[in-house]
């Protein structure tokens, strides 16, 4: 579950503004869904950060500058997902952000993309306060590819609650003041001047010893 941010791996990807992204939580086995999903997002006005534009370098901090930036992360369940120590790094690492109020409850928004035993295991259950509230369904309609099937309701519906969450208006879209990559600072990080070393990240999410990313 390997994410990163900020500087795109290729001329593809386009510089994200701090607060306005969302910031996807994922397994690679559900990779090619989560990929179609944020195609289908962005169509929408929704800025997203996947690992295969913006991993490169860095990745234990470039984990934790993703989620510090970002303004809402979709959590994409799927059984390997639950199964990931990574992915419950990040998922508790958002919620941490919830915690010191840098962001709001709703900013942790589940989608199942993959298959599940529909049980969240224990170590989850804090981070992911109020699922059965939020959750969208969209493996279970994952071979809709009709225009105005119920995929694209579903994905139209979360759209719409992430631009409200992220406080994008349609004006803004695109934006003409998003940041240059290298310019993107850390919000909430007393060193982002200078930028964010592996020692800073582990000290903002409590940890010593970052893990390894896995596939």
């Amino acid at each position: 579950c390997r994410h990163g941010i900020l500087s795109p791996r290729s001329g593809k990807a386009q510089p994200l503004q701090n607060g306005k992204y969302v910031f996807l939580s994922h397994k690679s086995e559900e990779k090619p869904l989560v990929e179609r999903l944020k195609a289908d997002l962005e169509k929408r006005g929704v800025p997203c950060w996947i690992d295969t534009e913006r991993l490169k370098g860095d990745w234990q901090s470039m984990i934790i500058q993703g989620i510090v930036a970002a303004g809402a992360m979709v959590v994409c369940y799927s059984d390997a997902f639950f199964g990931s120590p990574p992915c419950r790094s990040e998922v508790q690492n958002m919620r941490r952000r919830i915690d010191k109020k840098e962001v709001g409850v709703e900013s942790i928004v589940p989608v199942v993309v993959g298959k599940w035993n529909n049980e969240i295991p224990t170590e989850f259950l804090y981070a992911l306060e109020g699922d059965s509230m939020q959750r969208i369904d969209l493996y279970a309609c994952a071979d809709d590819t009709s225009e105005d099937g119920k995929w694209s309701q579903l994905v139209e519906s979360l759209a719409s609650r992430l631009l409200e969450i992220l406080h994008i208006e349609e004006e803004e879209l695109p934006s003409a003041d998003l940041q240059s990559p290298s310019s993107v600072s850390i919000p909430t990080s007393p060193r982002s001047e200078r930028g964010m070393t592996v020692r800073d990240v582990c000290e903002w999410a409590g940890d010593t010893s970052p893990s390894s990313p896995s596939s």
